[in-house]
């Protein structure tokens, strides 16, 4: 399964499974854009340098719906900090 750029929230890549993708469509003569529905699954892609520390993403260039080649999800789910629940979303791993 593809993994695809969704967006940076601190210094942490949100990936999903496939791009976000969206129709046109005209309401009372305005024009909106409305997102194409799909089981697509979210995940986290943290990213260190070669010292260990974070690396900033957003300097690797990429833009929402780009592919990142060489990565996959985890089985392994993100746990919530305080209630140690499952968030819905799983770890990005390199493959």
């Amino acid at each position: 399964m593809a993994i695809y750029m969704h967006q940076i929230t601190k210094n942490t890549i949100v990936c999903v499974s496939e791009p976000l993708d969206s129709v046109k469509k005209t309401i009372n003569g305005k024009e909106v854009l409305v997102r194409t529905q799909a089981n697509r699954t979210f995940g986290l892609l943290c990213l260190m340098d070669g010292k260990g520390k974070t690396l900033d993403p957003r300097s690797l260039g990429l833009s929402p719906g780009d592919e990142i080649p060489g990565f996959a999800f985890s089985g392994a789910p993100v746990l919530d900090r305080e209630t140690k629940e499952e968030t819905g979303l799983f770890w990005v791993e390199s493959v």
